[in-house]
Formats: C-alpha cells, structure tokens, sequence
C-alpha cells in the first residue's frame, strides 16, 4: 500500500503477464462448419501431400462423396476447399491439388472446368483489385493456373492468352493503332505469299524450258 504508482503499475503489469484476464475478446471464436466441409478442410488443407499414395487415397475420398445428391453441392465445395488449400495451405500442396483435378477428371469431370474457372476469376480480380497483402496468393493461384497446365488440364493457347492479358492489362493497344498494325501486317503477308507464288511460277517456267523428252525414235520433243 506504501507503494508509488510506478511500482504498482510495474507489479500489476507483471501480475497479468502470468495471468492475463479472462475476457471474452481474448477467447478465439471457432468457426463451425457443416460434417462435409470439415472433412474437406482435413482432406484438402491437412492431409494432402505432394507424394502418389496421399494424392490416390484423396481422391478416393473424394469420388464417396454423395455426389448424387444436389442439396450437398459436393462440386462446388471441392473446388472451394481446393483453392483454400493453396491460397492457405502449403506452398507444395499445389501441385497436389492439380494431381488430385486431373485423377478426378476422368470420373468427376466438373471439378477441373469448376477449378480452372475459379482459378481465372481469381487471377483477374487481383488484376483489378491489386492490394500488396494478396501477393503471394495470386503468385499460388498462378502457380495452380501452370500445374494444370502440366496437368494437361489446360490447353497451352490459354496459358499464352493469360499470358498476354497479364501484360497488356492496364494499358490496352488504342483501337486506332490495333487497326493500323492489322493492315500492315495483312499487307506483309500478301506481300510475302506474292513472291513465294512469283518465285515458285519462274522455278516451273525454267524447269519445263530446260526439260528434254526424247522419244524411242530419237526425235526430240
């Protein structure tokens, strides 16, 4: 009690170090989620590994899934928890997600074009949202994009397109330009399949002029 207010300050913040209050704020509220997603979560997020024998079993258990019955939206959750599983999971578990896609393509086939479309939506809304915290998750959706790619899930033109609109987003080619550009590069190719066509008729008019048939008789023809 003798005490100054510097020292009582000093013991009373030692004393809740050791023993914080219990509050309500402090208590982390979890969030509860419906049997078939958390088991999804542990599929997807916990168990899945980059090796043969996790990424098979997976799959297995994903094909039991009730499928059969629309009010689960099986689809849609098995996307979801996909591209959970590399936005938060770990950084190797994406090319497992994309193993895991294309064993179900086969059987499941919704899955891939589901996945491959949330991929591309994802990839475009960072583009046009861009925030320095959302780096590393668009670097994984990316990532995911070239695994399905590997994957032969996704055809090489659209990984090219992507491509091109990675980089011309932004600053888009003036339609005036884009026009001019088509009409000279129009012209170069009738430019170029005139002299193909000129320097093939010239080889076919010396070939027939230095060209002999000589008959059994011995006239030349």
């Amino acid at each position: 009690k003798n005490l100054d207010e510097r020292s009582v300050a000093l013991i009373n913040s030692a004393f809740y170090m050791v023993s914080p209050p219990q509050t309500t704020s402090s208590k982390q509220k979890r969030k509860v989620v419906p049997p078939l997603e958390a088991y999804l979560r542990h599929l997807l997020i916990d168990r899945l590994a980059n090796d043969d024998k996790t990424i098979s079993f997976v799959s297995k258990q994903l094909q039991r899934l009730p499928w059969s019955d629309p009010t689960k939206e099986c689809g849609a959750l098995v996307c979801k928890y996909m591209l959970k599983a590399c936005r938060k999971g770990r950084y190797e578990a994406v090319g497992a997600v994309a193993s895991v896609a294309a064993a179900l393509k086969r059987a499941k086939p919704e899955i891939s074009t589901r996945l491959i479309d949330g991929v591309l939506e994802e990839l475009q809304w960072t583009m046009e949202h861009p925030n320095f915290r959302d780096q590393q998750r668009t670097i994984a959706c990316a990532r995911l994009l070239g695994e399905l790619h590997v994957a032969s899930l996704v055809p090489a033109s659209l990984i090219i397109e992507q491509l091109y609109h990675f980089v011309n987003f932004g600053h888009e080619i003036p339609l005036a330009l884009h026009d001019a550009s088509e009409k000279q590069l129009s012209a170069a190719a009738a430019v170029a399949a005139a002299a193909v066509e000129g320097s093939a008729d010239q080889q076919d008019v010396a070939s027939s002029a230095t060209t002999t048939i000589i008959s059994p008789s011995g006239i030349t023809q």
